[in-house]
C-alpha cells in the first residue's frame, strides 16, 4: 500500500499508472494460464501462476480502493463504499456462476480467457474516466515522507518485518501449508 500511494505517474494519473499495467498483467497471466491443462495435471505451476495473478491483482485492489476514495465527496462515501461492495458481491457471484457455466460447456481454455475478458470489461469505467488530481495536502505529505507507515519505518525499520516478513515467512514454513494451497 505504501510503495502505491507514494509512485505513481501524475501525466496518466497517479492511481491510473498502477491500475493500467495491473490490468494488462492480470489480463495477460489468465491468457497464459489458458495454455495449461486444468489442475491436477499442472497445479504447481498453476498455483504459482494464479498466486502472482492474485498479488498483482491486490497491488490493483489498493490502487482501485484509493482511487474511489479520492473520487467519491467525503460526504457520499459511505454510501458509494456500500454500494461498491455490493457491486463486487454481486458481480462475484454471478461472475463465478458464469465461468462455472463456461467451464462445464467448453472446458478450460475457453474459460480462462473469458475470465481475462470479464476483469477487463470489469476494468474499463476506471480507466475511461478521468482521474481526479490528488488532493494538495495528500501530494505534500507523500512528497515529504509524512505519512504513518513511513515514519513508523525510519525510527524502527524491524517493524515492516515483524508486521509483514514475518508472519509470511511462518505461513510458508508450516507443515499443514501444502495442504492449505490445494
Amino acid at each position: 500500500s505504501p510503495l502505491v500511494d507514494h509512485n505513481g505517474s501524475q501525466k496518466i494519473g497517479h492511481r491510473k499508472s498502477w491500475i493500467i499495467p495491473c490490468t494488462v498483467l492480470t489480463v495477460a497471466a489468465y491468457v497464459f494460464i489458458a495454455g495449461f491443462s486444468p489442475p491436477p495435471e499442472n497445479l504447481p505451476i498453476l498455483i504459482g501462476l494464479f498466486a502472482m495473478a492474485s498479488l498483482v491483482m491486490a497491488t490493483q485492489q489498493v490502487a482501485a480502493d484509493a482511487y474511489i476514495v479520492e473520487n467519491i465527496p467525503a460526504k457520499d462515501r459511505r454510501t458509494g463504499s456500500a454500494y461498491i461492495e455490493l457491486g463486487k458481491s454481486a458481480s462475484a457471484i454471478a461472475i463465478a456462476i458464469g465461468l462455472m457455466s463456461i467451464y462445464d460447456r467448453f472446458g478450460w481454455s475457453v474459460t480462462m480467457p473469458v475470465a481475462a475478458f470479464m476483469f477487463f470489461i470489469l476494468t474499463l469505467p476506471v480507466l475511461i474516466r478521468k482521474e481526479a488530481p490528488r488532493p494538495a495536502e495528500l501530494s505534500k505529505r507523500f512528497a515529504q515522507g509524512n505519512t504513518a507507515e513511513f515514519r513508523v519505518l525510519r525510527k524502527d525499520p524491524r517493524r515492516f518485518f515483524n508486521a509483514f516478513i514475518h508472519p509470511f515467512r511462518d505461513f510458508i514454513f508450516r507443515k499443514e501449508t501444502p495442504l492449505l494451497l490445494c
